[in-house]
């Protein structure tokens, strides 16, 4: 058996998740040390650095299958016809549009942020059952020239139109069931909540938003974002109060104004071990930011070296094996 880090969340989601299956392949190389990246699969003696199209080798579940529900996909709005009786209005808890503390970094991935105290951070409603507590989030984006077509999410949205949406940024809201340790959850079906955001770049007559605040609060410290650090107790040491970088913001404005046009359905983890618990739900309208904050995310490393920016940290688009995509408004 071997371990893999899951950054999930403040606890779990940098602790690590145990996978029963390695991989054959993985295994017959006697690889020592396993990881994932986006790009450039590198298969070296006792280091394997597994691209999406491998990442099975790190853990069963990453293969797209109908029993592993796999994430992202891609989401036609013409399919919402009609609002489904099964959602229910989402409803946040008051730390949302309170300032609270977070702790933010690099995590050789993504740039994250775990909440110090989530205890008010709260969700209901949604295609959920019972109270969700959030605990950290995250962010996926293109490169440069990705980005300036549009092209950065995981998920991919095509309007009713049939014409793809431009969504060169999306952040996922991180959040577990409030009874189940990270533990319990990550191994529930359904005990993940993610709630999921798009992003694009203001135009020149925009007004400021509430997002670009939130973000340019996040950023504030970039070079303290710039390579990746280790967190968590099964890290080989605590994340250093010189690592971190902390901020005060709301994380309400990482939500669209609009809460009820969203779309749901049954996924995973986007990232090794692709764990088939999570309950999406993605936002519709648009979030946007300065074109300029949007551009600081590809000012970020996925190596200590500097020799690996990055980029490009989205897993392509998944089958949707015919799951049902449940909205939460309808056109007719």
């Amino acid at each position: 058996m071997t371990h893999h880090c899951v950054l999930l969340t403040a606890a779990l989601l940098t602790a690590c998740v145990h996978l029963s299956v390695a991989g054959i392949f993985a295994q017959r190389l006697r690889c020592t040390f396993q990881t994932f990246v986006y790009e450039d699969e590198r298969i070296r003696v006792h280091r394997c650095e597994f691209a999406p199209q491998s990442w099975w080798q790190m853990s069963h579940h990453c293969k797209d299958l109908p029993e592993n529900r796999p994430s992202p996909i891609g989401i036609e709005l013409s399919v919402c016809q009609n609002k489904s009786e099964q959602l229910k209005p989402i409803e946040l808890g008051g730390g949302w549009s309170e300032n609270r503390k977070f702790v933010v970094w690099n995590n050789g991935h993504s740039i994250q942020a775990d909440a110090v105290d989530g205890a008010d951070l709260t969700v209901t409603g949604g295609h959920l059952r019972g109270t969700y507590n959030c605990i950290q989030f995250h962010f996926h984006w293109g490169s440069e020239a990705n980005m300036e077509k549009g092209i950065g999410s995981e998920h991919r949205l095509v309007d009713a139109a049939g014409k793809e949406v431009p969504t060169p940024l999306e952040v996922h809201i991180v959040c577990k069931r409030r009874e189940l340790n990270v533990k319990q959850a990550v191994s529930t079906p359904d005990a993940i909540a993610v709630l999921g955001g798009f992003i694009q770049p203001m135009k020149p007559a925009d007004n400021e938003t509430s997002a670009d605040y939130a973000i340019s609060e996040l950023l504030a410290n970039m070079t303290g974002l710039l390579i990746p650090v280790k967190r968590g107790p099964h890290s080989g040491r605590q994340l250093r109060d010189e690592d971190a970088s902390t901020v005060q913001l709301q994380l309400r404005g990482l939500l669209p104004d609009n809460l009820q046009r969203f779309v749901n359905y049954d996924g995973a983890f986007t990232t090794p071990g692709c764990n088939p618990v999570a309950q999406w739900h993605l936002f519709t309208d648009m979030m946007k930011i300065r074109k300029e904050l949007l551009l600081q995310f590809t000012s970020a490393f996925f190596d200590k070296a500097k020799t690996r920016p990055m980029v490009n940290n989205f897993r392509p688009v998944m089958s949707r094996h015919g799951r049902e995509i449940r909205c939460s408004f309808g056109s007719s």
